[in-house]
């Protein structure tokens, strides 16, 4: 895939498009904090770990595809070399820190005190996952969430003081 087919599918995703992709932004977005609790209480991963935290969009569907734009743009030439690179074929994750807030979320971390409410999210994760296409290599949407920036998390410890 060349960096300017790439850039035209990210600049011309919406809500449909990423869903089609793969992407369930529906998962990450408007949980009440008891739903995010028993998320990190209870869901288990694959190895039958626990999860260390979940968090949730407190924005609509198309700032969320927004925001997931300009993490895919920042990464774009990162992720058409990954794309290329037909011997890597694990997933990519890319992180964007965004200035507006995008949701939060409830670690199971020490610096977290769930007693002081949730912890702000001004990061937003995207991980694509290769698929192929019919003469290269394209890509799906894994998952998207938001979750706390290191000023996020010192912001949550100093609540605890």
């Amino acid at each position: 895939m060349q960096k300017n087919e790439f850039t035209r599918i990210i600049n011309g995703l919406d809500v449909y498009n990423m869903k089609a992709m793969g992407c369930h932004i529906d998962r990450h977005l408007n949980m009440t904090d008891s739903d995010l609790i028993h998320r990190v209480t209870t869901t288990k991963t694959s190895d039958g770990n626990g999860i260390y935290g979940a968090s949730t969009f407190i924005l609509t569907e198309d700032e969320v595809v927004e925001a997931a734009k300009l993490a895919l743009l920042d990464y774009a030439d990162e992720l058409v070399e990954w794309l290329n690179d037909y011997s890597d074929g694990d997933s990519y994750v890319a992180e964007f820190d965004c200035d507006k807030l995008l949701g939060h979320g409830f670690y199971s971390y020490k610096w977290h005190n769930w007693n002081d409410g949730a912890c702000e999210c001004h990061r937003i994760v995207v991980v694509l996952a290769k698929a192929m296409r019919k003469d290269d290599m394209g890509f799906k949407f894994v998952t998207c969430y938001c979750e706390p920036t290191d000023e996020d998390i010192e912001n949550c410890k100093a609540k605890k003081q």
